[in-house]
């Protein structure tokens, strides 16, 4: 189930075209939802602001999770 809902919000993010802030914090996703999430991010070039904080999400030095 949890990978399910990193899957579907990283999908989603991926095919987004007009949003360019999201807030997801507080949603307790797991590190491995993150990591999905993480991963359809690399690929959106519209977002500018993504808040994850209350999530087990890293972020690097480059401001990737």
């Amino acid at each position: 189930m949890e990978h399910m809902i990193g899957r579907n919000w990283g999908k989603a993010l991926k095919l987004n075209k007009t949003l360019i802030h999201i807030d997801l914090s507080s949603n307790d996703f797991s590190s491995e939802a993150c990591k999905f999430i993480g991963k359809r991010l690399k690929k959106n070039h519209t977002l500018y602001g993504v808040h994850m904080h209350g999530n087990a999400c890293s972020v690097d030095s480059f401001g990737f999770f």
